[in-house]
């Protein structure tokens, strides 16, 4: 059993078809489970997973909350978000339009955060890359979006369970940093 349980809340979110839930089922069954045909996600689903941090005795507990893309839940999904500390935003390699929402999702998340919207932080997941014949956004431009838009950048698939562990990982271990940074200014304070 962990020493400190930090707990922050994720909100996953990105269009309607680019891999959200297949991402999050597969990194909450460490790769068990990738759902075989497309399902909605109505709303927000929340799902927690607990992160250990290594050479600590220390784990991060993700709140994670998986978000439609369907632009009929857009007024409803901040308010789920309200408080947010961090997020993924998720696009498909595949489909250039993904790509073009990102900046919106990425502003829309940091609109409802608890902190000042530019400490939020944010992970550009650019899922799909096992289509590569049909690849439509490269590993450059994807970097590039990522830079712009103060974000770091992992490429994914959930469909391969390849690297769906990583976004998440790098949250808990920058939500861990941070606590823990805290934690000690307020020691040397005291």
């Amino acid at each position: 059993m962990p020493r400190h349980i930090i707990r922050t809340k994720v909100a996953v979110v990105g269009d309607a078809a680019v891999g959200k839930t297949a991402l999050t089922k597969s990194f909450l069954t460490d790769g068990r489970e990738y759902p075989k045909n497309y399902e909605m996600t109505f709303g927000v689903d929340l799902f927690t997973k607990m992160v250990p941090i290594p050479d600590t005795n220390d784990a991060v507990e993700l709140f994670i909350y998986d978000s439609s893309g369907q632009p009929y839940y857009e007024q409803l999904l901040p308010k789920y978000w309200d408080g947010a500390n961090m997020f993924v935003v998720v696009m498909d390699v595949t489909n250039p339009s993904s790509a073009r929402s990102v900046p919106t999702w990425t502003d829309m998340v940091r609109s409802q955060g608890a902190v000042r919207a530019d400490a939020i932080r944010g992970v550009l997941v650019a899922n799909k890359i096992d289509l590569e014949a049909r690849r439509a956004i490269g590993s450059a431009e994807g970097r590039e979006l990522a830079a712009a838009l103060q974000l770091e950048y992992v490429e994914c698939s959930a469909k391969d369970n390849k690297a769906v562990t990583v976004p998440f990982e790098m949250l808990a271990l920058n939500w861990h940093r941070m606590f823990t940074e805290k934690i000690a200014s307020f020691h040397m304070i005291s």
